[in-house]
């Protein structure tokens, strides 16, 4: 027992079959779940390698079997080594899973060749080395000449692989060449298996170092993702608190001014009433008419401003019901219907020519009548009154531009003009100062702009903007 101990331990062949095959162990054992397909491949065949290898070994040495046996025993070993090596090898090139097909392929060739080769050419001693020689030959011409076309693992790869599998065809040729025993030609085999597979681990480290490359690019790109979108959380955040506290803060200064405007037309109604009673009471009928006329237009000014408060409502929770309008036809509608309360309006309002686009017509329609009715409301004392309603293009938006000639406004004050209730004419022009609040809601919900200009004594502008794609 000592002896065959010390003979295995002496031979090149144990040697290689338990180096090899404990490579193969560790890099298949190791982080197996990460190891890609090519990886397992290889290591499996590192691993059958030597494991057959060393049970032969061991096997002859305790039989003492004849070397004609351990070379039979051996051309067995190859053809399922060599499969699992050609199958880990297209595995590196193909990204389909071909590997399971070209293993069997290979083992079923192999077989099929270490039966036939005595058959056809007699029971030569070359026969092992060369089934296996040209096995690898084919799958070393296999890497070289036509992987590298369109293959992931890159030229250099598959140029080392492909002469690193082409030593063993080589020697082969050598050693026939040469006319060595078999035996010798055994021996020189032994140096290009060992090139073979430490090339091979070596491909199973740079697969890993790939993988472990991809995954750790995947972490930080994910983290950086995952920071982009925290500061974009943050941010969304930041923005929508503060749209919130600005709406809060509006819905408050809203609630203030609606109770103070409010109030005055019903404190007004309320005086008015009593001093209507009183007159009548004391029989003074003469002033009757004149109050009640009076009671009549603070009725008359409060259902106004309800009404241009639902308004408001309205287009606060409205959704554009977005279709094609002809901006000419609406326009001419709407100073028809203003011609009703201004007989002059149809005179001194001129239209350009305008176009179609995409709106929600009744609100449109609220925009148009709103801006024309203060341009008349306004104006209505002057002899030469001319509204020009004009549009223009600009940054792919339609902008519409409503100017007078009328008494224009305080340019400094212009920001107030949108805001709930300001009444930049007073109590001298009927209104609520809701009108242009509600143009400007409007004209936002259709994602364009509203603005105004203005010179004193010589006229205002209007404008509003409207996407021409809707």
């Amino acid at each position: 027992m000592d002896l065959i101990l010390v003979n295995l331990a002496r031979d090149p062949r144990m040697i290689l079959a338990m180096f090899v095959g404990l490579l193969g162990f560790m890099f298949l054992m190791e982080s197996a779940s990460r190891r890609s397909t090519a990886a397992r491949w290889l290591a499996g065949a590192a691993l059958v390698f030597g494991c057959l290898l060393a049970a032969v070994l061991v096997v002859a040495n305790v039989t003492e079997a004849a070397p004609t046996s351990l070379g039979l025993a051996q051309t067995l070993i190859g053809p399922p080594v060599f499969a699992a090596i050609a199958a880990g090898v297209v595995a590196i090139y193909r990204p389909q899973n071909q590997s399971f097909y070209v293993f069997w392929a290979y083992l079923v060739a192999g077989y099929s060749a270490v039966l036939a080769f005595p058959v056809l050419f007699g029971p030569n001693q070359h026969y092992a080395p060369v089934v296996n020689g040209v096995g690898l030959g084919g799958l070393a011409a296999w890497s070289y000449f036509i992987a590298p076309n369109g293959a992931r693992g890159g030229v250099g790869r598959s140029t080392m692989l492909g002469l690193a599998l082409g030593t063993f065809p080589v020697a082969v040729w050598i050693g026939i060449a040469a006319g060595l025993p078999l035996v010798d030609i055994r021996d020189l085999l032994r140096i290009p298996l060992g090139v073979i597979f430490v090339v091979l681990m070596t491909l199973i480290l740079q697969l890993d170092a790939r993988l472990v490359a991809s995954e750790l690019a995947e972490r930080i790109e994910t983290q950086k993702s995952l920071k982009r979108l925290n500061e974009t959380l943050e941010h969304e955040v930041g923005r929508r608190t503060e749209q919130l506290q600005q709406i809060n803060r509006g819905l408050l200064s809203f609630a203030g001014m609606v109770s103070h405007d409010l109030r005055a037309p019903v404190r007004n109604i309320t005086g008015l009433t009593q001093l209507a009673m009183t007159d009548h009471q004391k029989g003074r009928h003469d002033a009757l008419e004149s109050l009640l006329e009076r009671i009549s237009q603070e009725s008359l000014r409060a259902n106004a401003m309800v009404s241009d408060l639902l308004n408001l409502a309205k287009t606060e929770s409205a959704r554009p019901i977005l279709v094609e309008v002809d901006m000419g036809a609406l326009v001419a509608d709407c100073v028809r219907s203003l011609a009703l309360q201004y007989p002059f309006a149809q005179e001194v309002v001129k239209v350009e020519s305008l176009p179609t686009l995409w709106a929600d017509e009744g609100l449109m329609r609220h925009v148009v009548i709103n801006l024309l009715s203060n341009a008349l409301k306004f104006g209505a004392d002057r002899e030469d009154l001319c509204i020009k309603l004009s549009v223009d293009e600009a940054m792919n938006k339609w902008r519409f531009l409503i100017k007078d000639n009328g008494p224009g406004f305080d340019p400094e004050r212009a920001e107030e003009l949108f805001k709930p209730f300001v009444r930049l004419g007073g109590n001298q022009v009927a209104g609520t100062g809701l009108g242009l609040t509600v143009v400007q809601r409007v004209v936002e919900l259709h994602g364009g702009e509203v603005g105004a200009t203005s010179v004193p004594e010589c006229g205002a502008t209007f404008w509003w903007t409207v996407p021409r794609a809707g």
